[in-house]
């Protein structure tokens, strides 16, 4: 079982206005933009490092709660960025692995 507790913000404003916060079981991608944009990430597994990782724009995943219900979720630009970098961690993988 893999499991992730993610908080998704609203990057549109100034204070990043908290948007949700939920746990996915088990996800997986399931669908991903043309569009790849570099920017910078960083981890708190990896305190005062940074780099540039390509990720695509927009993904759509599917995952399960912890009540069991399957879910379907979009997410674009830095919140897809989030998730996909949650379920790296998932995979054992780290952003460093990934540095454009």
């Amino acid at each position: 079982m893999r499991i992730a507790a993610v908080t998704q913000r609203d990057t549109s404003k100034k204070n990043r206005e908290l948007l949700e916060e939920f746990v996915m079981i088990n996800p997986i991608l399931i669908g991903k933009g043309d569009e790849t944009v570099i920017d910078e990430e960083a981890c708190l597994s990896l305190p005062k490092i940074t780099g540039k990782v390509a990720r695509p724009l927009d993904i759509t995943i599917k995952y399960q709660t912890i009540d069991g219900k399957t879910h379907i979720k979009k997410a674009t630009g830095y919140n897809a960025r989030i998730l996909l970098h949650e379920m790296d961690h998932l995979d054992g993988v780290l952003f460093i692995d990934k540095l454009v």
